[in-house]
């Protein structure tokens, strides 16, 4: 209910306004966003969290974001966060935490249309049929948008469009036994402006600076198994295969093309005995990634297990995982460069129950961080335009980044009031960095981040809640002498110190609904600027959203949104240590937009 009450349309504008990660289109691509939790930063931010679709990892093995505009908003049923755990079950890269989603299982039929400004248009259906014990379902969604800025002399804005759709048979007998398969599709192609000058994106963000297009064709593949094995046990085995090709055309020209493939496997073991729980298997994920020169791979195995034993008004967790990362470049005309890292990780954590409406909760994890394959592997550049890569190296100065994370947190709820506090400091050993200066990914020596989180749900009176979550976060550079001492006791850029995002749900009569919502994110020092010395900083980022339902039945909903009422002009900064008009503004969510839509469920 409150995914489709929020008024958002696309997952990236539901988790920027909603559920309290740091969301910015990447330089201006929504498809692929950046994210950003407990202060590793917009730049890298992405890649020290773990993004799962129904148990199956987004992540890609380079410096792509996970691409969101694939997974319809419409059909999630949930979206858990998991701030600073989660590396015993999600593993490489689970630094600041996780975040699950989980998409419904379908019922009847579902159809949902909207249109607004700026030429934006779409459409979704869902339908579920249940044959005796067999139970099919089917869903597709299109999207499109015209673009905020001026056409060039070609024609060209920084429009969009996106086509989803799914298949999913779930096949369950009476003794238990549970079997799936899916396949989905995705075609997107996105269109996004270049970047202004200071000046140029303070006067007028509907410029056309260029516009770069970025395309994806996305196929996805799952079978999965759950029986019982005895007592309370049950075993589990999944299989999923994904093939993906990625379309980059800049607006001078140069083209760069990725085919990507991956497949993954699990075989895992759940059980419960008296107060102990547990789960534990084996999962394997080997992917690859071919630019038409050579092809690089980096494949993950691991063993894991999470543990769970609950007292009266105790619960305890324990995990551990062992997890090899192995990489391989192959290329026709040279010899096959391979290397692994091996990455231990475990956590702990302890619920202690106060009373009927509190509790305190404390964690504790060590995880870490392979490199992707652009920081393992160094480019070799054509010397002659346009400067194509012709061949891959090996990286020497970058290894694992290594996280130790403690939270110690208090719950407390009632009927009218869900508050959660927690504080939180993680401690981190190469902490992996693109160096400004040198354009080489390396290592921070040391660093580390602590911060405050406050998240409250407040029933204010019959028909009236208003919620709130409250971040703060610092992260600092404690010694970088390996590479440039200079960044010693620096702030790590792109990481804003305070974050606000409050709103109000009223619903004054029982068919009608009306959302508010803002959210404020503070300055921070520009992408790159790890000397904390640029003249120009990241701007402070706000938007004022509002949204009406108006429940015709139990049936049918007309709703209408207003995204960015005050028309505040936003951007993600890219520093430069050369004159500021060189210093790249990125303009994202910076124009008014609306919509109107229904939906109906037969």
């Amino acid at each position: 209910e409150d995914i489709q009450a929020s008024g958002a349309m696309t997952l990236y504008d539901y988790l920027a306004k909603f559920s309290g990660l740091q969301v910015g289109s990447a330089f201006g691509n929504k498809e692929a966003p950046l994210l950003n939790m407990r202060g590793y930063g917009f730049e890298n931010g992405y890649q020290n969290m773990v993004v799962s679709l129904n148990g199956q990892r987004l992540n890609a093995i380079d410096q792509s974001s996970p691409i969101l505009s694939a997974i319809s908003l419409d059909a999630i049923e949930k979206i858990e966060i998991s701030r600073g755990v989660g590396s015993s079950l999600y593993g490489d890269g689970a630094m600041a935490g996780v975040v699950e989603i989980t998409t419904r299982a379908l019922d009847g039929y579902r159809v949902q249309a909207h249109a607004g400004s700026y030429g934006a248009t779409g459409v979704a259906a869902q339908a579920a049929q249940t044959f005796e014990r067999v139970q099919v379902e089917a869903g597709i969604e299109d999207r499109r948008f015209d673009g905020y800025v001026q056409p060039d002399a070609q024609g060209q804005r920084d429009g969009s469009k996106a086509g989803n759709w799914r298949l999913g048979l779930i096949w369950q007998t009476q003794e238990g036994l549970k079997l799936k398969a899916s396949m989905a599709r995705s075609d997107i192609d996105g269109r996004y402006n270049d970047y202004f000058t200071a000046a140029q994106w303070r006067q007028d963000p509907f410029v056309n600076r260029g516009i770069n297009r970025q395309r994806y064709n996305q196929a996805t593949d799952g079978v999965s198994m759950e029986m019982p094995i005895g007592g309370t046990m049950r075993m589990g085995l999944s299989h999923q295969e994904q093939t993906r090709t990625s379309d980059l055309l800049t607006w001078y020209g140069s083209t760069i093309r990725y085919d990507y493939r991956q497949t993954s496997d699990e075989v895992h073991l759940n059980g419960k005995h008296d107060h102990l729980s547990w789960r534990t298997g084996v999962q394997q994920a080997k992917a690859s990634r071919e630019d038409g020169v050579g092809r690089v791979h980096k494949d993950n195995r691991a063993y894991f297990a999470n543990l769970h034993y609950s007292q009266e008004s105790r619960t305890w967790m324990l995990g551990i995982r062992r997890e090899k990362v192995s990489y391989l470049y192959t290329q026709p005309s040279s010899a096959d460069l391979g290397n692994s890292h091996d990455l231990p990780m475990w956590e702990v954590g302890l619920n202690q129950t106060l009373s009927s409406t509190s509790s305190w909760f404390a964690t504790y994890a060590k995880s870490r961080l392979a490199p992707d394959v652009d920081r393992f592997y160094s480019a070799i550049y054509d010397t002659n335009p346009p400067y194509q890569v012709v061949g891959q190296s090996f990286n020497g100065f970058v290894v694992p980044a290594q996280a130790a994370t403690w939270t110690l947190g208090y719950n407390h709820q009632t009927t009218r009031n869900r508050l959660k506090l927690a504080v939180f400091r993680a401690d981190l050993k190469n902490e992996i960095y693109l160096e400004p200066v040198t354009y080489s990914n390396t290592n921070i020596d040391r660093s580390h981040k602590y911060g405050l989180e406050i998240q409250d749900q407040w029933a204010v009176r019959p028909g009236l809640a208003a919620r709130a979550t409250y971040t703060y976060t610092v992260a600092k550079i404690d010694s970088a002498d390996s590479t440039d001492a200079a960044y010693n006791g620096k702030n790590l850029p792109g990481v804003s110190r305070d974050t606000l995002l409050w709103g109000l749900r009223w619903q004054p009569q029982p068919r009608h609904l009306v959302n508010v919502s803002q959210v404020w994110r503070g300055s921070a020092y520009a992408f790159k600027d790890f000397s904390n010395t640029y003249a120009i900083r990241q701007p402070i980022y706000r938007s004022t959203d509002v949204s009406y339902e108006y429940r015709w039945d139990r049936q049918t909903q007309f709703f209408v949104a207003v995204n960015n009422l005050l028309q505040q002009n936003n951007a993600i900064v890219v520093g430069s240590t050369t004159p500021t008009n060189l210093t790249g503004f990125y303009a994202i969510d910076f124009a008014r937009t609306w919509l109107l839509g229904l939906r109906h469920q037969f």
